[in-house]
């Protein structure tokens, strides 16, 4: 009995350690991943002659919140971005197309630990590299600014689904640029919120993206 009991003991305050080492960032010291931000050699995305381009700082990121008793080490949520974005935009008889790939290989977040974590274990990024979202024709943009409802498709995890995202426009001569996010539910792309115990991340999250697309 004694030794069950020790073995179980051991065994708990082992995964408590790896979730204090993973979450609240105890990795710190490993810095970032190679290529963090900036081009991608994952993506290869053919743009269209005349079509606008997206430009570098452009950003696609996530947002969720984190449970359990050592989530209040991180804030309680778990954010994360890459600026390995490629993509374009195309203008055809007022209607427009949006097309947007980011590797997610080169997600990262303030938790080195906790960001190889989370692309090892939740995105599966060596089955998964990138993320894409196509817009359906059509999409009207503001003449100056306004908020629009940009419906497309988008795959993540080899899911895809379709999404309806709230996008603040922009327009200036040769720049466009587009904010927003769109509230996703993990299961729908067949993603398991991870858990260690100790922390976990809630079922549903929020992508974000800060776009900025110009005619090179």
């Amino acid at each position: 009995m004694w030794a069950v009991a020790i073995a179980a003991a051991v065994w708990a305050l082992g995964t408590f350690l790896v979730a204090i080492f993973v979450f609240a960032g105890f990795g710190r010291g490993q810095g970032r991943p190679a290529g963090a931000a900036g081009s991608s050699q994952r993506v290869h995305l053919a743009i269209p002659a005349r079509a606008w381009r997206l430009d570098p700082g452009s950003q696609v990121g996530y947002r969720i919140a984190e449970h359990g008793p050592l989530a209040g080490l991180t804030g309680g949520e778990a954010r994360g971005s890459t600026g390995a974005v490629h993509g374009y935009l195309t203008i055809h008889g007022g209607g427009a197309r949006v097309v947007v790939v980011a590797d997610l290989t080169r997600l990262h977040g303030d938790e080195p630990g906790r960001d190889a974590f989370l692309r090892g274990r939740a995105l599966e990024t060596q089955r998964f590299p990138t993320a894409r979202f196509r817009s359906t024709p059509g999409v009207r943009l503001p003449r100056r600014a306004g908020t629009i409802a940009l419906r497309g498709h988008l795959t993540l995890h080899g899911r895809t689904r379709l999404v309806t995202i709230r996008a603040r426009i922009r327009r200036e001569p040769g720049d466009i640029t587009a904010r927003g996010e769109v509230p996703l539910v993990l299961k729908r792309f067949g993603i398991a919120p991870p858990s260690l115990g100790a922390v976990s991340v809630a079922p549903r999250g929020t992508l974000i993206f800060r776009l900025s697309f110009s005619r090179r």
